[in-house]
């Protein structure tokens, strides 16, 4: 289709997903009640990476009957987990992880949903990887490397479209090799990694945000003015007597005289 259209040669095109998925049988499943008293934890989420909240007083039963319980499930407290998965930090991640091997299943039991295939296993697996491909003018050709991280395509993208980037964690140098001489130019703020958190935006992009922010608070306010009027008008209309019924209660003391 863009061949017929011409734009095959013009157009920068990219082919990717989020991750990727490996097989799961129903041979290779760790069911949790068969190591772990039903009454001594909450499973919030379970397979392949399981979130299990211990009740008071029952942290270290859970971990002690979890920690050597099957030989593809590896269990971490919280604050063990790898640096590398940048997981541990979140107030949501419960107090003990349990990881399954490559192709594994956690689950509470066998009534538990179950597919044939699944992700979120170590992101270093291979098939975890999701694809990438890539086309257009500003791509080198025949060009392969390896694996990259997909935090580096959203910088890429402003990249290919000359758009300044928001804060982010990826870095473009990272997939520089990517790209033909024929790419275009970077701007200044998508050449350097740019952290989410303690980051600083160009004063550009301060004096846009206080544009919208400005325009935003003011006709915010206006609408809520209008409503306001709408509001007391109609509160004191529903106080006040109708015409014909004012004109009724002072006629007929005039017709009793």
């Amino acid at each position: 289709m863009l061949k017929k259209a011409k734009l095959w040669n013009t157009l920068n095109l990219i082919i990717t997903s989020d991750h990727g998925m490996t097989q799961c049988s129903e041979e290779r499943v760790i069911e949790l009640d068969q190591y772990l008293d039903k009454d001594h934890y909450v499973l919030i989420d379970q397979s392949p990476v399981a979130a299990i909240l211990p009740k008071e007083g029952k942290f270290d039963d859970v971990y002690e009957a979890l920690a050597h319980a099957h030989p593809n499930m590896t269990v971490y407290k919280k604050e063990e987990i790898p640096e590398r998965w940048h997981y541990k930090y979140n107030s949501r991640i419960q107090p003990i992880i349990a990881v399954a091997d490559e192709g594994w299943y956690i689950l509470q039991n066998k009534s538990d949903d179950f597919m044939l295939g699944n992700h979120g296993y170590d992101n270093m697996l291979a098939e975890m990887h999701p694809i990438f491909l890539a086309h257009g003018p500003a791509f080198r050709k025949n060009f392969t490397r390896e694996a990259m991280n997909s935090t580096d395509l959203y910088p890429l993208l402003c990249h290919l479209l000359n758009i300044p980037a928001m804060p982010h964690n990826g870095s473009l140098g990272n997939v520089q090799d990517l790209l033909s001489s024929a790419a275009p130019r970077a701007l200044p703020y998508t050449q350097s990694t740019t952290l989410l958190h303690g980051s600083v935006k160009p004063g550009e992009y301060e004096q846009e945000e206080s544009y919208a922010y400005f325009v935003g608070v003011s006709l915010g306010s206006v609408i809520v003015i209008v409503f306001f009027i709408i509001f007391v008008k109609h509160l004191i209309r529903s106080q006040m007597p109708a015409l014909p019924d004012m004109q009724a209660e002072i006629v007929q003391p005039l017709l009793q005289a």
